[in-house]
């Protein structure tokens, strides 16, 4: 049997003089040989083409916040492959603080979808 979960969090503040705007979809697919991956697309939230801009701070920055997420939750990143992927992104009001949050949450809803009946990890978890 195959699994595979999917969140996505996207940030977009609109307020006059403190506009900020980001954010990612995460991909689980749960692994049985414990040599998970995190491939990072660089790809465009509404096209799903490879984004304009380059966004590799932002990349890094959502990788850490899955890493920190899960070393909280002490879950090893490695029973899983993990795709970032449909960043969000604005020249001028993006915030690193952003993509933080959208990847925690995005992580956060992929693992609690995955956690169902058929929850491959065993045991369930609170995200």
């Amino acid at each position: 049997m195959s699994f595979r979960a999917v969140g996505a969090s996207y940030l977009i503040r609109q307020v006059a003089g403190s506009e900020r705007q980001g954010g990612l979809q995460v991909t689980l697919y749960p692994r049985s040989d414990n040599s998970g991956t995190i491939e990072v697309k660089l790809t465009d939230r509404v096209t799903g083409e490879l984004h304009p801009y380059p966004l590799p701070e932002m990349a890094d920055v959502a990788v850490d916040a899955i890493k920190e997420l899960a070393a909280e939750h002490s879950f090893d990143l490695t029973q899983l492959d993990v795709k970032l992927d449909r960043f969000d992104f604005h020249r001028v009001n993006y915030m690193p603080a952003c993509y933080t949050q959208a990847a925690r949450s995005a992580f956060r809803a992929a693992m609690e979808s995955l956690q169902g009946e058929d929850n491959p990890f065993g045991k369930r978890r609170r995200w």
